[in-house]
């Protein structure tokens, strides 16, 4: 499903991606490439050191971002 057209990638936690726990931040950085919109979506269960760790992270369609979490 298309929400925004052309709305980009994002970077999304694997707890956000996966549904171990529902989205709680979302935040928007300048962006690092033309693709990127800068929005950053992190779960309620992401502690500090499980955001340093870039494993954790899971580059996205920010359409399907919104899918996960309306």
């Amino acid at each position: 499903m298309e929400i925004i057209p052309q709305a980009g990638a994002c970077l999304m936690t694997v707890n956000a991606w996966e549904g171990r726990a529902p989205v709680r931040w979302m935040l928007r950085e300048r962006s690092n490439a033309p693709v990127d919109n800068g929005w950053r979506i992190m779960s309620a269960a992401d502690s500090s050191e499980y955001l340093a760790d870039s494993d954790n992270w899971r580059i996205t369609d920010f359409n399907d971002a919104c899918e996960i979490e309306p």
